[in-house]
């Protein structure tokens, strides 16, 4: 496998290898690394694994970025498991330090369980992650020590998005994953698995890493098991701060422990009062909640904790140095940091180079000290803190992000019918970081430098800001919708397209350029839903729309989403004609989009098929009418008609068939022409049959995301 090239990534060297597969160091040819997860093949040997593990990797793309590796690529799920084809595999962030176990156990001087204030650290910063992951409907499933890494750049959990396809893989022959002295009493007992393993997992690491002992430890798998199901944890040497909230972790009973979120209000002192609370703020306040325990443990990492020593940042009227350049004013800074991208990248993921910034930056740049006094990954990585940071420093620069021109010219110049510019599968991350971390809102910071602009000289673009804003507001609509369809698709028995990174650009150029992005809510409603049919989901769909602060953005996200939607609305009817594939989003300016069809096979010939019928039963009843008076004169004659009658009631009903076989294949034609990649799927074919799938998928409807 080593100098193979995966997802784009350059395996280099040999991480290490565990029960689901290797890990290899990863690099692009930009140079950013990734830990590339290769699974085993024994694992990953059925199109069903590769399916159900693609599903798992893109839910954990989600994940918000606090304290976690973030889950960065993944493989093709259609990909069959040949042996000339590659493996299942998964690129995540790369982390480099040691994991917890090997901090607290190791062979060096420092080994041995953390202090109360280092503990206390850890306890909030893997809180924090765990809310992160659970706010994303994903459970960790083997939250251990071994898959804590503890870095000069803070605490980082891995390992997240792989346990429950693996669980659930044909070839495992247990039902359960993961590390015995960390499972839930539930997990053990193979019951329903829930967030709440998760919170247990954490209370029992906490306590290994403030007593150096695994609580639960037997002499064997089956006292380990005794222990967790029905003994206490020996909690001795655990600091008193934490023995109260790791005992509640530690409930036999799911239902006793808090959830994450109740965890980290506990561990900040704010804990709600009550579940029902509790509840409603999950809703409304998590990501206030997982800044407060980013800002919580950065306030504290001076302080002391393994990996995090105080250093002192040169004299502010001084300079300030990256990668042997010096800098002596903000603006300075800004320019070297756009200027040399990848050096400015590490400075900010250095948690001693930040606090040396932070020392440099005058008082006066308040907002600039807010960006770089947080870790990277409240912004979504470096870039995106970067990007951040020099527009707030020198807005006046043009808008680079790398070595790419962002500014509105670039992405939303109407010249020769572009849309979208980086197309490449090497921007593919550009779009995530546009996506789910708002890029575009930092670089909207920018000054206007378009000429055909109304907008104040040494003033951000408005048009910019704008749009910024709408893609937010896009993809966040597009990520509810995407949740429900996947829901509502698995009742109704079809395969989902998902939308590529160049069609998501596709559509944030939409809302800079389309024709109707000015439009009224009540046109725009119902132009996203052109296509569906009658009933209770278009009509929940258009006041989607209609009620939207800003509609432009919520028709684009049902547009984008209109041919699941019309498969849905229809198999929640009765069954009906497979729907073709979604054809490519490109704001109607290829062929076959946005557009109906016509010519000679789209005109019914129903008006020819009835006059057809007519004459013939004339006919019939005339032969009829002849034979009977005219029995033996007139007995040809009444022959004849009576035949022709018939046979142009048939040729009618022959013309009606054709046309509605002929207007069926022209459609398929048409889409496998467009696509390019419609699937054969069988079970698309299939119909609901079974009453009780179609009143699953009824109920759907009514958790619509409005």
């Amino acid at each position: 496998m080593i100098g193979d090239t995966l997802g784009g990534y350059r395996l280099e060297k040999k991480l290490g290898e565990g029960g689901y597969g290797t890990v290899y160091l990863g690099r692009r040819e930009d140079g950013e690394p990734g830990a590339v997860k290769v699974l085993h093949p024994h694992i990953a040997g059925t199109p069903e694994f590769r399916r159900r593990f693609q599903a798992e990797a893109m839910l954990s793309m989600d994940i918000p970025p606090y304290f976690i590796a973030r889950v960065l690529k993944t493989g093709d799920p259609e990909a069959r498991p040949e042996p000339d084809q590659e493996p299942a595999w998964v690129v995540t962030e790369y982390v480099e330090g040691r994991t917890l176990r090997k901090l607290v156990m190791g062979d060096g001087s420092d080994e041995g369980p953390l202090g109360e204030d280092d503990l206390h650290r850890t306890a909030v910063a893997t809180a924090t992650a765990l809310v992160s992951i659970h706010s994303a409907d994903v459970v960790h499933r083997d939250f251990t020590p071994s898959n804590i890494m503890v870095t000069g750049d803070g605490v980082r959990v891995i390992d997240f998005g792989i346990a429950r396809a693996v669980e659930e893989a044909p070839t495992m022959a247990s039902g359960s994953t993961g590390t015995l002295r960390y499972m839930a009493p539930e997990q053990i007992l193979g019951t329903e698995v829930s967030p709440a393993i998760d919170v247990f997992a954490w209370g029992a690491v906490i306590a290994f890493a403030g007593t150096g002992r695994d609580v639960f430890d037997g002499g064997s798998a089956w006292e380990t098991r005794q222990r967790i199901l029905y003994g206490e944890a020996d909690l001795r040497g655990l600091p008193e701060a934490l023995v109260g909230v790791v005992s509640w972790c530690l409930e036999k009973d799911p239902e006793l422990r808090p959830t994450s979120h109740r965890l980290l209000s506990r561990l900040l002192g704010k804990e709600t009062s009550s579940i029902e609370e509790e509840g409603e703020a999950t809703q409304r306040d998590s990501r206030t909640l997982l800044d407060e325990g980013a800002a919580a443990f950065w306030r504290s990492i001076t302080m002391g904790m393994s990996g995090f020593p105080t250093v002192a940042g040169p004299d502010r009227e001084g300079t300030f140095e990256i990668a042997g350049t010096f800098y002596g004013t903000v603006a300075e800074l800004a320019r070297g940091v756009q200027s040399r991208w990848p050096e400015a990248h590490g400075m900010l993921r250095d948690a001693h180079k930040r606090q040396e910034l932070l020392r440099w930056l005058p008082e006066e740049e308040g907002k600039a000290r807010e960006i770089v006094g947080v870790l990277p990954e409240a912004w979504g990585g470096a870039d995106v803190q970067a990007a951040n940071l020099v527009a707030e420093l020198s807005p006046d620069l043009p808008a680079l992000f790398r070595d790419l021109d962002m500014s509105w010219g670039a992405l939303f110049s109407t010249k020769d019918g572009r849309a979208w510019p980086y197309r490449e599968p090497e921007h593919e991350r550009l779009m995530d970081l546009v996506e789910r971390h708002g890029l575009l809102k930092a670089l909207s910071g920018h000054h206007c430098i378009g000429s055909d602009h109304s907008c104040r000289r040494e003033r951000p673009c408005s048009r910019y800001v704008h749009v910024a804003r709408q893609a937010s507001d896009l993809f966040e609509r597009l990520r509810a919708l995407e949740g429900w369809l996947r829901g509502a698709a698995a009742t109704a028995g079809f395969d989902r397209e998902r939308l590529s990174p160049v069609e998501k650009g596709d559509l944030v150029h939409m809302l800079g350029t389309h024709e109707r992005r000015n439009g009224e809510a009540p046109a725009l409603a119902v132009w996203a839903t052109q296509g569906l049919p009658e009933g209770e989901l278009r009509e929940r769909a258009r006041r989607v729309v209609r009620e939207a602060d800003d509609p432009w953005p919520a028709a684009v996200a049902l547009y984008a989403c209109r041919d699941d939607l019309r498969r849905v609305s229809e198999r929640s009817a009765g069954p009906r004609e497979r729907p073709g594939p979604r054809p490519v989003v490109d704001h109607g300016r290829r062929k076959g989009v946005g557009r109906g069809r016509r010519g000679p096979v789209g005109r019914e010939p129903r008006g020819l098929s009835r006059l057809l019928w007519a004459v013939g039963a004339l006919l019939v009843v005339a032969g009829v009418v002849l034979g009977a008076l005219y029995w033996g004169d007139l007995t040809l004659l009444a022959l004849m008609a009576t035949g022709a009658g018939v046979a142009l009631i048939v040729i009618g009903r022959v013309l009606l068939e054709d046309h509605r076989k002929a207007l069926t294949g022209e459609e398929r034609g048409e889409h496998g022409s467009e696509a390019g990649t419609a699937e054969e799927s069988p079970v698309d074919e299939a119909p609901l049959g079974d009453e009780e799938r179609r009143a699953e998928l009824l109920r759907h409807l009514f958790d619509f995301p409005e």
